[in-house]
């Protein structure tokens, strides 16, 4: 057995251990940036949405302080009515076209 055999062994090992270790290290900082911008862009988009809504939201908080008024679709109108389901057999309806020719 040639002892440079074990030797090398342990370098390519450690070896192994150091690039492994440095690419861990890379991932780790890659996935912090990337998870940044994204929270970044995603605060982005909240606060242009927040933006562009809040004269919306500022027309709903006034109507809600009015309170419902005398020309709103409803208006306290209550419409009643009742419906009567009709159901006819083939055999009627052929009848009374048979009686109408």
């Amino acid at each position: 057995m040639r002892p440079s055999v074990t030797g090398f062994a342990l370098v390519r090992q450690l070896l192994a251990l150091v690039v492994g270790g440095g690419l861990f290290i890379l991932a780790l900082v890659f996935s912090l940036v990337l998870f940044s911008a994204l929270a970044f862009i995603g605060f982005g988009f909240l606060g242009y949405f927040w933006w562009k809504t809040r004269a919306l939201r500022q027309a709903i908080r006034e109507q809600a302080m009015a309170g419902p008024t005398a020309d709103s679709a409803t208006a306290g109108e209550v419409i009643e009515g009742e419906a009567v389901v009709v159901e006819e057999s083939r055999s009627e309806v052929k009848q009374i076209t048979q009686e109408v020719s």
